[in-house]
């Protein structure tokens, strides 16, 4: 993990991951950000477990939502 300033130095550290998953999730990487995560979500199932939570949550707001009504002017 070398060559990315965001990522921690260790597996234990997750903080960074942890955000990570979450952006990952709303597809609002940044391209370098992206690719460091990609590399590391296939072996953390904390990860996935983020990114399939985060995912269930805005699935949830958006069927929550009310419809959109179409301005009169």
């Amino acid at each position: 993990m070398t060559g990315h300033p965001r990522l921690p130095p260790r597996h234990s550290d997750h903080q960074v991951f942890d955000e990570l998953a979450v952006g990952w999730a709303l597809h609002a990487l940044e391209p370098e950000d992206e690719a460091a995560f990609a590399v590391h979500l296939p072996g953390c199932a904390r990860c996935a477990r983020t990114v399939t939570e985060t995912r269930e949550v805005m699935a949830g707001m958006a069927t929550d939502l009310p419809g959109a009504e179409p301005s009169e002017d």
